[in-house]
């Protein structure tokens, strides 16, 4: 890989393109100006707020790389190509995937769960991730590279009473994961994972209150490192996957959540 010195910070990603799903704020705010700030050019797709989703692509163009914001439904699939077909029209290749779109249910038990909130977890969290890999490995494998990382999460370790859905999804993308890295490997393409724990969002927040002041100091305590993460954590990880220094890493899971789970 060529390095282009610019402020004295090697560019990484020179010359890519990347996709980032749920790309207008948390993690995937901070996945996609990571992205920018290595040197590549992101496309963020979101399905609700236009504005935060065209302050990120302003962020990117600060970095002096190219950004764009598309409005879209990924768990319709007809709509999500024709997503994926405008990053290919404006940004001429998709170099990298991040599965990082998803949603957290209400804490319920499995046995009260009510089947239309399980279903829609399990379409965005997990067939939402599998629609978007479909979409754009025609034009990886057309390339004979390319890198796909899914966003999974530590309740895949913990199984969490009252996290059902989402773990069991989250557990599905980690096996999708790993048997498209080894399906793809034969056309050059990587696929990895990164895991966060909890990580300064909004969800987090909602989270952290909902626990209650005691509680949420006591369970932040657990937390070796004694704090919570921060969505550049989650991105610096992205970059290093998808950089020419992860080239021989495929079918991980790369685990960043302050020592939660070991």
């Amino acid at each position: 890989m060529t390095y282009l010195e610019t402020g004295g910070r090697a560019m990484e990603l020179e010359g890519k393109t990347a996709i980032v799903t749920g790309g207008s704020r948390g993690i995937g705010k901070g996945i996609a100006l990571a992205l920018a700030r290595a040197g590549a050019d992101v496309a963020i797709f979101y399905r609700m707020n236009k504005e935060e989703a065209i302050k990120v692509v302003n962020q990117i163009g600060l970095h002096g790389r190219k950004g764009l914001a598309e409005q879209v439904d990924i768990t319709n699939y007809e709509k999500l190509e024709e997503a994926v077909r405008t990053v290919v029209d404006q940004f001429g290749k998709i170099d990298i995937l991040v599965n990082n779109a998803g949603r957290s249910p209400r804490a319920t038990k499995v046995g009260d769960s009510d089947l239309k909130d399980w279903r829609g977890v399990i379409e965005l969290n997990l067939n939402a991730v599998f629609y978007c890999t479909k979409a754009v490995l025609q034009y990886m494998r057309a390339g004979k590279s390319g890198v796909i990382i899914n966003i999974s999460s530590a309740n895949v370790q913990m199984l969490n009473p009252t996290s059902g859905p989402y773990s069991a999804a989250k557990r599905g993308v980690e096996a999708l994961t790993k048997i498209v890295a080894k399906e793809e490997a034969e056309n050059g393409i990587r696929a990895n994972a990164v895991s966060p724990g909890v990580i300064e969002t909004r969800m987090a927040s909602d989270m952290l209150r909902a626990m209650g002041e005691e509680k949420a100091k006591g369970f932040l305590d657990s937390i070796p490192m004694k704090k919570i993460g921060l969505p550049e954590d989650i991105g610096r990880a992205v970059v290093f996957l998808c950089s020419e220094k992860a080239h021989y890493i495929t079918g991980e899971i790369l685990h960043v959540n302050g020592g939660l789970v070991m």
